[in-house]
C-alpha cells in the first residue's frame, strides 16, 4: 500500500494531512488515536496549534492495519533543505528510482514538485487533437492519477519525511503545451502553427482535483488559477501556475 499519506500546506502553526482512504486513525502531537473518516478519498485534515521551527512525527493506521510512520518540520528552519523534483513517471525506471532514494538521503524539509507528476496525457498525440481522448474527459482518470501519487512505492521514504508542495505543468494538467482553453501546436510544420481548443470543462475538473486531492496552501485566486505563495523563514516561494491561466500562444503575434 506503500504509505498513503502526504502533509503539505505546512506553515509554523498548521499543516494538513491528506491520506488516501476512507478512515484512518491518527497520532500526532496532542491528537491521539483519533479516528477521521471521508466519504471518499483522501481524507484531509487541518492540524493546528504547532510549535514554528518544530519537527513532529506522525501514526497513521489504515483500515488494513497498516500503520504509516512519518514526521515533518514547521517553519521557520536554518538551513532549509529543499528538494525539487518533475517530469517523473508514476511507473519509474531503476534511475528515478535511484534519484529519489539518493533525494530521501538528504533529509529534506520540503519537497517541491514542479509538474509533470505522471504523463496520463499520452492517451492523445495527434494535431488535430481529438479532445475525447484527452485524460481529464473522464473525471475518475484525474482521481486515478492521484491515487497512484499516494500509493507509489518510490517515493515512500519522501513522503514520510517531509513537507511537500505541487504545482502541474502541461501534462498533468490536460495534455502536452496546453494553456487555459487551448493545445498549442508549433513544434513541426506539418499543420498550420495554432492553438486547438478544448472544452472548458477539462481546465475545471483539473483546478477542482488539484483542490480537493492535494494539501496545498491558500489559493490566492482560486478560479483563476492556483496561484500560491508561503515562507520559510527568510524564504519565499510563489507556485506559479501557468497553464490554468496560460493564454493561447498566438496572442503573442496580437498587437
Amino acid at each position: 500500500m506503500w504509505g498513503q499519506v502526504i502533509v503539505g500546506g505546512v506553515q509554523e502553526t498548521s499543516a494538513r494531512l491528506c491520506i488516501w482512504a476512507t478512515e484512518a486513525k491518527i497520532t500526532l502531537g496532542n491528537i491521539r488515536d483519533s479516528t477521521l473518516r471521508s466519504d471518499e478519498p483522501p481524507i484531509c485534515y487541518t492540524v493546528t496549534d504547532l510549535r514554528p521551527g518544530t519537527q513532529y512525527s506522525y501514526e497513521v493506521t489504515l483500515p488494513s492495519g497498516q500503520k504509516v510512520l512519518g514526521s515533518f518540520h514547521t517553519p521557520p528552519l536554518s538551513p532549509l533543505r529543499v528538494v525539487a523534483l518533475s517530469c517523473e513517471q508514476l511507473s519509474p525506471t531503476a534511475a528515478e528510482k535511484n534519484l529519489k532514494a539518493l533525494a530521501a538521503r538528504l533529509n529534506p524539509h520540503l519537497v517541491l514538485h514542479l509538474g509533470d507528476w505522471g504523463y496520463p496525457d499520452t492517451t492523445e498525440k495527434n494535431f488535430p487533437p481529438n479532445t475525447e481522448n484527452f485524460f481529464p474527459c473522464r473525471p475518475e482518470n484525474i482521481k486515478n492519477l492521484y491515487e497512484k501519487r499516494y500509493r507509489e512505492s518510490a517515493a515512500y521514504a519522501l513522503r514520510t519525511q517531509a513537507a511537500w508542495a505541487y504545482m502541474y505543468d502541461d501534462h498533468d494538467y490536460v495534455a502536452d503545451n496546453t494553456g487555459r482553453n487551448y493545445r498549442a501546436q508549433y513544434r513541426t510544420l506539418r499543420l498550420p502553427i495554432g492553438d486547438y481548443p478544448f472544452p472548458a470543462i477539462f481546465r475545471e475538473r483539473a483546478m477542482r482535483a488539484y483542490e480537493r486531492y492535494f494539501p496545498h496552501y491558500e489559493l490566492e485566486m482560486p478560479e483563476e488559477a492556483l496561484f500560491q505563495r508561503f515562507r520559510w523563514g527568510d524564504v519565499e516561494f510563489f507556485l506559479v501556475d501557468n497553464r490554468s491561466a496560460r493564454t493561447g500562444t498566438m496572442k503573442v503575434f496580437e498587437l
